[in-house]
């Protein structure tokens, strides 16, 4: 009988950790992921959500970052959410090159 608890025990065990990987594989939710890459872009974007207000971003993108935004927002649903739009020129700099833009940043991202 111990024996079986045992093996039973470690079984869930199994179970639960392989769950909690499966969980970690699963793509997070648009809204978290546009929210975490605008937050790295500039960190008074949810502060400023949470007070009620949109944002609105004027400056300069690493061509990475803006690719990465620039996908996220050919997602469905993402168009209400945010708005890039470039403002000007590609300089080219030290380690690559930066992309002047304007990003408008909707109250609904923070809607559950």
């Amino acid at each position: 009988m111990a024996k079986v608890r045992a093996d039973y025990a470690a079984q869930l065990k199994t179970v639960n950790t392989l769950r909690a990987e499966l969980a970690s594989l699963r793509p997070k939710p648009l809204k978290e992921r546009l929210l975490s890459l605008l937050q790295t872009i500039d960190a008074r974007v949810e502060p400023t959500l949470r007070s009620g207000k949109p944002v609105g971003l004027d400056g300069r993108l690493t061509q990475a970052v803006f690719n990465q935004l620039e996908g996220l927002l050919k997602e469905p649903g993402a168009a209400e959410l945010v708005s890039l739009r470039p403002t000007g020129m590609v300089e080219v700099v030290v380690g690559g090159s930066m992309i002047n833009v304007h990003i408008e940043v909707s109250l609904k991202l923070l809607d559950e």
